[in-house]
Parts: structure tokens; sequence; C-alpha cells
């Protein structure tokens, strides 16, 4: 369920009520989203807050090794677990078509995760892998360091043990991101919040 991290951003063109195309994710080379992150760990003795942030750009258009034309993702974690601060940089190859758009995790990659059939409808449902499923929960308000986005996408994601939740605002992008990671020894609870955008 981390993969989900790493899901942010992606491109969500649909078509509207009255036939009108709206981009709940700009993917132009050069844009670039900031979040800001919390994550908290609960165990059986102790409960600690890890924030961090996230700067994601989308860098290149480019070709997987078999010719598939995607868009390349990087992505800088920064998260402070006291006294250290870790960074990791990841990479992400995001594929649209009129049906769906689905990640690979290098260029070498064949097999895909799709994270959004097309067109969106709620209750739409859908297997992102062989292990996570999706739904269309519906649309709902968000408030966020960026600002109030209203009538964002709400989708959720589910495995047998971990679930996430995404808003996508249109002509931005994902705006907030909230997961529940089961890691055995003990409960990760993240919380991902759009802070700036700038769309190319």
């Amino acid at each position: 369920m981390k993969k989900l991290l790493l899901f942010i951003p992606i491109i969500l063109y649909i078509i509207g009520c009255g036939g009108e195309a709206v981009n709940y994710f700009p993917l132009s080379v050069g844009s670039v989203w900031d979040y800001l992150t919390t994550t908290t760990a609960y165990t059986p003795t102790d409960t600690t807050e890890m924030p961090g942030t996230m700067n994601v750009e989308i860098t290149e258009e480019t070709t997987l090794d078999d010719g598939t034309e995607v868009v390349e993702q990087m992505t800088i974690e920064t998260t402070v677990v006291e006294p250290d601060t870790f960074v990791d940089t990841s990479y992400t190859y995001w594929e649209e078509t009129e049906d769906y758009i689905r990640s690979y995790d290098d260029k070498a990659d064949t097999t895909a995760d799709t994270w959004v059939e097309l067109p969106i409808e709620e209750g739409n449902t859908w297997d992102v892998n062989a292990d996570m499923s999706a739904v269309v929960v519906g649309r709902a308000d968000v408030s966020v360091p960026a600002g109030n986005y209203d009538d964002c996408w709400e989708i959720g994601y589910y495995t047998d043990t971990d679930t996430a939740y995404t808003y996508f605002a249109d002509g931005v992008g994902i705006v907030r991101q909230t997961m529940k990671i089961n890691e055995g020894f003990a409960i990760l609870e993240t919380e991902v919040e759009l802070e700036s955008a700038t769309i190319e």
C-alpha cells in the first residue's frame, strides 16, 4: 500500500455533465506539487508521529523499454523520525489511455497497476492489481493548506489489510490522501495534504 504515495500524481481526463472536458490532474512536463505529510505509527507500547514533505514533479515524456509512451514522475519524500531525517527519491512512469490511468515501477516493467478506470462515475469498481481493488466513493469538499476545493472526486483503494482514500480537484490534481496501513507490528496512519502547486 505504500505504493499509493507514488500514486501522486496521475491524470484524470473526464467528460463532465455538459460534455465539457475537465482535467483532474494536469500532466504537463514541469508541473510541480508540494505536499505536507504526517505519519503516525501505533504500536502496543508507543505512538510516534513523523512529519514530512513530498515534492512531486513531472520531469519528461519518455517511453518504456517495450515502446509504451509514458511520462516520468519524480517524487522526493522527506520524513522526520527524531533525531533523524530521511530522504527518499523515487520514479514512477504513468500511461494514459481513453480507458485507464496506470503506472509502471520502471522502464523495464511490463505489469501495470490500474489506478483509475475511465470515465469516472460514482460506484465504479475495478482491480488495481491482484492484491488491491478500487471504488469511486463520490464527491467531497476538501480543505487543505493550499486552499478549499469543492466537488473533488474521492476514490478508495483497498487490500485485505489496508485502506486509502484519494481526493482529486479539477485543474489541480490530488489535493488530499489518507492511508491506514497494517504492518503487523504497527498500524501506520498517513495524511498527505497539498501545500502548493504549479501547473504548466
